[in-house]
């Protein structure tokens, strides 16, 4: 596919990033090697509390990512011919072939030591990680982060937020006990707090990129913020991610200063839902081509902490949404409890319609595509509501693009594309359309006046 270059050069800040990721692939060789303890983890489980233990974390869905982005479909065509079905997840099914043949981009895949799975979020991760740990025959944890309840909205109150965090914090109790007997080691205070807190910070940042990624005309491309989403997915517990953060976040500021933008001559801003095909980033690349720029993110915003708490149902109290710096262990359960229930709640569609339209309205965006990720409830839950909410209310177009975050043989380059350029010729009519009804009503009001 070529295309005419309409975007701006990549960030300085690359060689930063990239110098970081790599370091990351390697500790992570060289640490299996040397026969340090593994945990195989969804990027679901509590991440501050694994990355506390002196252990290898590998995070599943990180994994499978970069699985897709090689085109690895070797590794799903296994784990499809032992069993697990085309329809599920894309990542799980890379990672249980990488599994199966001990094959992968990082060389062999190893032994875990133990594995951890969540239920709530996506009802995959668990029965994914669970055929990992009776593969391996090792010992498996699975942490419900969030009681299901039957009317949700209803119930949701003082009391039933209180009980649900009570409720994840004994079970993250549980999960210290179960690292200590799995890996031998006795959970180090310093080093939880140190991570729990570097995570929230690394959060925080994560939301200033976003919102300077919104600015009008947008300084970056999705592109680029796809790139540095592994800081927030394996990393967030690091100091190395705090400082490419702030890296970014002063070079695009520099850039806004100084007036670069991500898609030159930017016509059409677009709201992007769910995971890319970590295959298909020259898709991207022809949205740009056309004169579309990608300004906000649901699925990039949930990251970050606002999002998270801007989708709380009404009733939620002032101590779920507050953040302290935690002193002792106990400090810290509790803020990775909250944590976790923040994110699990959020897929409930009212919440969700409520929180995308905000985003759309904020980022002044003049349509959205939504990305049906093919084996992934969790973040296409309610797709097809939000895309009708905002075209309803907000009077802004919507497409969805089929496929699957790691799958390439889940998607048709040639028919999405010639979608596409139909759906961006749409967006620049509706466009003029609205501009053409604003300047008339502003006419009148001005008429009025006089």
């Amino acid at each position: 596919m070529k295309l005419k270059k309409n975007y701006s050069p990549p960030l300085k800040c690359w060689g930063f990033l990239k110098e970081v990721n790599d370091a990351y692939d390697k500790r992570i060789a060289d640490s299996i090697e040397a026969g340090k303890p593994v945990i195989a983890a969804t990027a679901m489980a509590p991440q501050q509390l694994i990355n506390a233990f002196d252990v290898v974390y590998i995070a599943g869905e990180w994994y499978g990512s970069i699985c897709g982005f090689h085109r690895d479909n070797k590794l799903v065509e296994t784990a499809e011919s032992c069993g697990f079905p085309h329809e599920l997840c894309s990542y799980a099914r890379m990672t249980l072939g990488s599994m199966i043949t001990r094959t992968g981009f990082l060389g062999k895949y190893p032994v875990p030591t133990a594995v951890i799975g969540t239920e709530g979020y996506c009802n995959v991760q668990a029965k994914w990680f669970e055929a990992m740990a009776r593969y391996d025959n090792v010992p498996f944890f699975v942490i419900d982060n969030v009681p299901v309840q039957q009317d949700f909205q209803k119930n949701w109150g003082e009391e039933s937020v209180k009980d649900t965090v009570e409720f994840v914090e004994r079970q993250i109790e549980n999960c210290i006990d179960f690292l200590e007997w799995s890996t031998g080691q006795k959970l180090n205070e310093e080093n939880f707090i140190e991570t729990t807190i570097n995570m929230h910070r690394n959060e925080d940042l994560w939301d200033d990129l976003l919102a300077l990624w919104g600015n009008k005309p947008s300084p970056v491309t999705i592109r680029n913020l796809f790139t540095f989403e592994n800081l927030i997915i394996s990393l967030p517990c690091t100091s190395d991610a705090s400082r490419v953060l702030e890296a970014a976040i002063e070079e695009i500021r520099e850039r806004i200063e100084k007036g670069v933008v991500a898609v030159e001559n930017e016509e059409i801003r677009l709201l992007w839902q769910a995971q890319p095909g970590w295959y298909l980033l020259n898709v991207l690349k022809f949205f740009e081509s056309q004169g579309a720029a990608f300004v906000a993110s649901p699925y990039l915003a949930i990251w970050g902490t606002k999002y998270r708490y801007d989708c709380c149902e009404p009733g939620t109290p002032d101590w779920f949404r507050e953040w302290k710096d935690p002193t002792n262990i106990a400090e810290c359960v509790r803020q990775v409890a909250i944590g976790s229930v923040a994110t699990e709640i959020r897929p409930r569609l009212d919440a969700a319609i409520r929180v995308n339209e905000q985003l759309a309205i904020d980022s002044q965006a003049d349509g959205g595509v939504w990305h049906a990720v093919r084996g992934c409830k969790g973040v296409s839950y309610g797709g097809l509501g939000e895309l009708e909410a905002i075209r309803n209310d907000l009077g802004l177009p919507g497409f969805v693009l089929e496929g699957s975050p790691s799958d390439s043989r889940d998607f048709s380059e040639g028919p999405a594309l010639r979608q596409i350029k139909v759906f961006i010729e749409q967006v620049k009519r509706m466009k003029k359309k609205r501009k053409i009804k604003q300047a008339k009503a502003a006419k009148r009001a001005s008429m009025k006046s006089d």
